[in-house]
């Protein structure tokens, strides 16, 4: 298609080939003069999906496939509504044909023994009888697709479908799936995957289309804190996009396949993901808006992380204090009539005069922090009367084992 490109990589991960299991992501591109398709499939880990490598597969075979055919037939519709249920009615035949797919290699193929025992006993026993099946293959898929009049994205699963706009912003216009936390995620395999898919789909002289479309399965994401998870993920992805506006489509996709490798081997390791759709030339514009919101981003990234230093230095001497006056509190009925703090009775390794000396000097520190937390505070009575404590400070001396409690 004139002036976009795609492109998808999948490398297997570290702990997949530790383990001596199969890869299973999947992922694939389609470009031709009408369309450009990036599609990947990320098969469930789970003992019970055993078969979802093969899943993954069948599942971005069947995407490429249906999306062709659809592009074909397809005349859009000026009403959204009607453009989202075409795009649901093509995701819903993307899953019918998966099926036919799982059932036709459960035909050829029967699970064998070794497949089974790894299964936990309920699973095991349904497939035994030939029931849910397909649960085995289990994947999660995501596609994009550009168009000439139109362009459209869909996913199952815990996907984030992000694009790049003309201005150098971020956005991700397909909904996130509310069902996917952690580790749950609803997958091709759910009874009910056909009424829910995510989806999105705009004409082209309406809304621009992005000049570039990015994402990526767990061997990326998972690296990255769930808290503003896609913060860090447009972080990953201008720096991605800029490579490709400095070095060329050849060479940036080149240095993508790296950074998966890199990903797989160095991070989660997982089977590890990335594909997109790009307008090179339009990228290109958008660089120095892209480098200069990454300049943005590494103060503000600097800034919030000396407040949160300064937030655990403040928390740090409130837990003192709080922990200061809990120690003054239980001292006060071990204090002796002359109003002395006795030292607990040294143990047989500890009576030399230094080692009461550090005694000495922690209960000294203990005191002293419940007296900081009590400068310049005053405390209101119940009756209305206050209490003020100005620059108060403590004396010390070593007495008779213990610490005077004198103020100054």
């Amino acid at each position: 298609m004139k002036n976009y490109q795609s492109f998808a990589a999948t490398v297997i991960g570290s702990s997949h080939e530790k383990a001596q299991t199969v890869c299973q992501d999947c992922s694939d591109h389609h470009s031709d003069n009408a369309l450009e398709i990036a599609v990947v499939a990320d098969g469930h880990g789970d003992a019970n999906c055993f078969r979802s490598d093969k899943g993954a597969r069948f599942a971005v075979d069947c995407a490429i496939a249906a999306v062709k055919d659809f592009v074909d037939r397809y005349k859009p519709s000026a009403d959204n509504a009607e453009r989202e249920s075409a795009i649901g009615a093509l995701v819903r035949s993307v899953v019918a044909k998966w099926h036919e797919k799982v059932d036709d290699h459960c035909r050829d193929l029967p699970f064998t023994d070794d497949e089974l025992a790894r299964c936990d006993e309920k699973h095991r026993n349904r497939f035994s009888k030939g029931k849910e099946q397909h649960k085995a293959y289990g994947a999660t898929l995501i596609a994009a697709v550009i168009t000439n009049k139109y362009w459209f994205g869909f996913h199952i699963g815990d996907w984030r479908f992000t694009v790049l706009r003309e201005n150098g912003a971020f956005d991700q216009p397909v909904a996130w799936d509310a069902r996917c936390f952690l580790n749950v995620t609803t997958s091709i395999c759910d009874f009910d995957t056909h009424d829910t898919p995510r989806v999105y789909c705009a004409l082209s002289s309406e809304e621009s289309p992005p000049i570039a479309v990015f994402f990526c399965s767990d061997g990326i994401d998972d690296n990255y804190p769930a808290e503003h998870n896609e913060q860090h993920l447009y972080r990953l992805y201008a720096q991605v996009a800029i490579a490709f506006a400095e070095d060329g489509f050849e060479s940036a996709r080149a240095q993508v396949g790296k950074l998966c490798e890199r990903f797989a081997r160095e991070g989660k390791g997982d089977d590890t993901s990335l594909a997109m759709i790009v307008d090179v030339g339009r990228v290109k514009a958008a660089a120095a808006c892209l480098r200069k919101w990454l300049d943005e981003e590494k103060m503000r990234l600097e800034t919030a992380k000396q407040e949160a230093k300064e937030r655990a230095e403040a928390a740090a001497v409130e837990a003192r204090a709080v922990k200061t006056v809990k120690v003054a509190t239980a001292n006060k009925s071990a204090t002796n009539s002359q109003g002395v703090i006795p030292f607990k009775k040294p143990n047989a390794s500890a009576t030399t005069k230094s080692q009461i000396q550090i005694q000495a000097d922690k209960a000294y520190g203990e005191i002293n922090h419940f007296v900081d937390a009590l400068r310049n505070t005053t405390i209101v009575l119940p009756n209305g009367n206050k209490i003020s404590f100005g620059n108060i400070g403590v004396a010390r001396s070593i007495h008779k084992g213990g610490i005077d409690r004198k103020k100054s």
